[in-house]
């Protein structure tokens, strides 16, 4: 296979930047629709105000909160697309040669921050279940929270998701060097 021009490289390093970001956001709007059913408080008193989707706690309202936790899911999570499509596709754009290396080596080291992420969720899930005394108020407790200890178990599940991105993002580095000499025999 010969040298990849550097015009379809740079084109590559976009694509995988934008899908980096499609992919998190999908991740992210999955993720909170399902906390969302764990703790709808966590939202209702706490992401929506944070991100500016409510001025106030939401109590008994017309507002579909389904868009708003979709919404909640990209702008918890685009951001950290965009980091690792600038890692990965980085990396691709410096090491490899052929665009067959580069879809390979992208979604192998995808699905490990797939996997960990995921992994530290259901870790953050027995956490938040396992560790809650009632006495803890350190996740954004807002006045008149009725499920304190679901609150408290999204709040683990959500600190530990990021947590699991950047394990994830480490092993994929560390991952990266023995696939790169794996798929050089393509």
């Amino acid at each position: 296979m010969g040298k990849v021009k550097f015009l379809p490289k740079l084109g590559f390093f976009l694509l995988v930047i934008v899908l980096s970001i499609l992919l998190s956001c999908n991740y992210g709007i999955i993720h909170d629709t399902i906390t969302y059913s764990i703790s709808p408080e966590y939202y209702t008193k706490y992401k929506f105000i944070e991100f500016g989707l409510i001025s106030e706690p939401m109590e008994n309202t017309v507002i579909k909160p389904f868009v708003l936790v979709i919404l909640t899911g990209i702008i918890a999570t685009w951001w950290m697309g965009l980091l690792i499509g600038l890692i990965l596709g980085t990396l691709n754009l410096i090491y490899f040669n052929s665009f067959k290396q580069n879809v390979i080596i992208y979604f192998r080291l995808v699905a490990i921050l797939f996997i960990t992420t995921t992994i530290a969720a259901f870790i953050g899930y027995f956490i938040g279940i396992y560790t809650f005394t009632g006495k803890e108020f350190y996740f954004h407790f807002t006045e008149n929270i009725l499920n304190k200890r679901d609150y408290h178990t999204v709040g683990m599940i959500h600190n530990l998701s990021y947590i699991g991105a950047v394990v994830g993002i480490i092993l994929s580095l560390l991952k990266f060097r023995g696939l790169r000499k794996s798929i050089s025999n393509f």
